[in-house]
Formats: C-alpha cells, sequence, structure tokens
C-alpha cells in the first residue's frame, strides 16, 4: 500500500463485508431459500388475503419483499430465475401476478 494513503483510502477496504446490511444474515442457503420460496407460494391458492396483495404486485422484488416480511425469505434473482425456466415473464400485469405463481408453484416438483 503506498504510504500517502491511509487504510480508509483503499477501496477493497472500504467495500461493505454486508454484516451490517439489513437483509444479510436473514436470507438462507440456496436451498433453504427455495423451500422458503415454494412454502410462499403455496400459501397464496390458501390465504385469500396474501392473493389480493399479490395482485397488486408486478415484480418479483415486491414479491420477495413481502415474503421477507411475512418470515419466508427468497432473493428476488431466485424468482427470476424460476420464473425464466419456466418460460414465464419476469413482471406481470396489475392482478395477474397471483396466477403466475400459482403455476410456478404447481411445477415445484419438476423445478427442484
Amino acid at each position: 500500500m503506498d504510504e500517502s494513503r491511509t487504510p480508509s483510502d483503499d477501496p477493497i477496504a472500504a467495500q461493505p463485508t454486508g454484516e451490517h446490511t439489513p437483509n444479510a444474515t436473514s436470507l438462507p442457503d440456496e436451498d433453504s431459500e427455495q423451500e422458503h420460496l415454494f412454502a410462499f407460494l403455496g400459501r397464496i391458492q390458501a390465504e385469500a388475503e396474501r392473493r389480493e396483495q399479490i395482485n397488486w404486485m408486478q415484480t418479483a422484488q415486491e414479491v420477495s419483499e413481502l415474503a421477507t416480511t411475512q418470515g419466508q425469505p427468497f432473493r428476488a434473482a431466485t424468482l427470476i430465475a424460476l420464473l425464466q425456466s419456466c418460460n414465464e415473464a419476469t413482471s406481470a400485469r396489475l392482478g395477474l401476478m397471483d396466477e403466475k405463481l400459482i403455476r410456478l408453484y404447481l411445477r415445484r416438483d419438476s423445478l427442484r
């Protein structure tokens, strides 16, 4: 390291480690993450209130945020990857996200 630079000038040392980000420790490993995702999707048909909430959503990020607030965290990227593997668009028009997610849930065994 250059003698004139302080440790705080080091761009690598200055990068966040994830220790202080809100969800750094709340995300499960990949297998658990899929389990959380499918458990969350499985509740859509059973819970009318949840289905209504999802119908107001248009993106995987919004769905991921809702799941996290309800104790079943998964990354939006995980949902997007599953949607793409099913040849589903990664976003939905207002009122159609629930149907898209139910179709994904019904294919869960072939996606694992």
